[in-house]
């Protein structure tokens, strides 16, 4: 009877990381969405200024309330510093495509880079992450995946390559950041790791609005008087996605992670384009399926490696 009840208490907390992990993918569409607002009046390298000096005061504050430290006890690696400087170049390509592309074909394109981005960093054990041998049905999951993807994709506006470049390019950055983030968590704590990468990109951030888009200080007050209030809550989401992802990694591979968070963006993403008046909701939702299916796919079979393991 104790064997059984534990193991409902891990079934119990294997769905809450599985909740979490969706439920992020959720907050990455709302995200795109309030920042892609926010650079349309106020210009891509201005927004990317404003949303990690939101993120960073959000960060503070909470910190403050739970009385902790954003120092680490011990000298890291510098590698674990880099995510806020590479999140900088995701947010400036996200940005950028956002309004050139449909939302679900930044989001599919996204994760094709993400899914060869974590495979590897699973495989070789990269930046901290568990090394993890990638099971043969891995690669139907892959198959799955990459048919919705395509399903999806198909008709939209494909001419538009900078938009695409840029998709695929944020979408590899968003994984090496999100490990390097993760490992800095285990030291610092998810919310201090959150902080401490929107520091490390806040200079960055503002170089390039000083350089490249000194352009948007010029008309600084007219720019923003026409933007709503939710429009700046990208910064503080950005941080809620950091504490989650930190938090589901230390309990599922990047692979897992990168999925999960798609099958959240995608359907979410799918009911916003619906609601602007875009892209096709059938494919969206059929796509959807497919990866949806690999991802099934993949637990089923883990979890019945994992228990023949033990056995």
């Amino acid at each position: 009877m104790r064997i059984h009840y534990t193991d409902e208490i891990r079934a119990s907390g294997e769905l809450y990381v599985l909740f979490f992990a969706l439920a992020a993918g959720v907050l990455i569409s709302l995200m795109a969405v309030f920042n892609g607002r926010l650079t349309a009046e106020a210009g891509l390298c201005l927004t990317t200024a404003i949303i990690h000096v939101v993120a960073i005061i959000f960060a503070l504050i909470i910190l403050w309330i739970k009385k902790e430290s954003f120092i680490p006890k011990q000298k890291l690696p510098l590698w674990m510093y880099c995510g806020g400087l590479i999140s900088v170049a995701c947010t400036l390509c996200s940005n950028y495509a956002f309004g050139k592309i449909s939302l679900i074909a930044i989001t599919a394109l996204g994760l094709l880079a993400q899914m060869l981005t974590s495979l590897v960093i699973d495989c070789l054990g990269l930046l901290g992450a568990e090394k993890r041998r990638v099971l043969p049905v891995t690669w139907a999951c892959i198959a799955f995946s990459f048919c919705g993807i395509v399903y999806m994709l198909y008709g939209s506006e494909l001419s538009v390559f900078s938009a695409i470049a840029a998709s695929f390019a944020a979408g590899v950055g968003l994984v090496v950041s999100r490990a390097a983030s993760a490992a800095l968590a285990e030291h610092t704590g998810a919310v201090a790791s959150s902080f401490i990468n929107h520091m490390a990109g806040l200079p960055l951030a503002v170089l390039l609005l000083l350089t490249i888009g000194s352009g948007e200080l010029t008309a600084l007050p007219e720019k923003l008087t026409g933007v709503p209030m939710w429009a700046y809550l990208g910064g503080i989401i950005g941080v809620l996605i950091i504490v989650i992802t930190n938090v589901v990694l230390r309990k599922l591979s990047t692979f897992q992670v990168s999925l999960l968070l798609f099958v959240g963006q995608v359907f979410s993403s799918a009911a916003i384009d619906i609601f602007m008046g875009t892209d096709s909701p059938g494919r969206v939702f059929y796509g959807g399926v497919l990866v949806a299916a690999g991802i099934l796919l993949i637990t089923i079979f883990e979890k019945n490696t994992r228990k023949h393991c033990r056995t």
